[in-house]
């Protein structure tokens, strides 16, 4: 997979993150009372956030094993930005929705979040589509997983859509996603 799939990918996860985040965040204080009535509509949260935490650490790991060392110094430093990015801008959105008061300007940003991560969502598979017309084949790709996640990805999408009714904003990166793997 290409180094810049994976970096793009965890810019869009981290973004998404945040998007659910800052959307779900009042649910999220008022779950103290009734933990386990809220669940449900925090099934989507819980899964962006899985995503989120499981994609993150792949990128660590082409730096690590890259074959030769300019680009495992290379690779290394841009991980070491992505961590900048991800611990200090989750730090920031969640210090900003813990004292909002679920006004018009973060809802704003929370909707501007989702967007960048659909538009992320469609550009991160251009450098993988790059390489596969560079060395004229695919590789390792495994379509049948790809399948099953665009699959999944729908059946997800269902439940975001109709069961727990998210907003466009949160269901459209997931979409694009979805419609890139099949």
């Amino acid at each position: 997979v290409s180094p810049s799939t994976l970096m793009i990918v965890n810019f869009q996860q981290t973004i998404y993150a945040w998007n659910v985040l800052v959307l779900k965040f009042p649910q999220l204080q008022d779950c103290g009372e009734d933990f386990w009535l809220c669940q449900a509509n925090l099934l989507s949260f819980y899964q962006v956030m899985f995503n989120w935490l499981l994609q993150i650490p792949l990128f660590y790991w082409c730096a690590r094993f890259a074959s030769d060392p300019e680009s495992k110094a290379k690779l290394s430093g841009l991980w070491r930005y992505q961590v900048a990015f991800v611990v200090l801008g989750t730090g920031a959105v969640l210090l900003w929705s813990s004292v909002s008061t679920c006004d018009k300007v973060i809802t704003v940003f929370a909707n501007i979040f989702g967007y960048v991560a659909a538009l992320l969502n469609v550009l991160c598979y251009v450098p993988q589509l790059r390489r596969t017309f560079q060395h004229q084949g695919s590789g390792s790709i495994s379509y049948v997983q790809y399948g099953l996640m665009g699959f999944g990805g729908f059946l997800s999408s269902f439940f975001q859509i109709f069961g727990s009714k998210e907003r466009l904003t949160t269901i459209l990166s997931s979409m694009v996603g979805n419609s890139m793997q099949c």
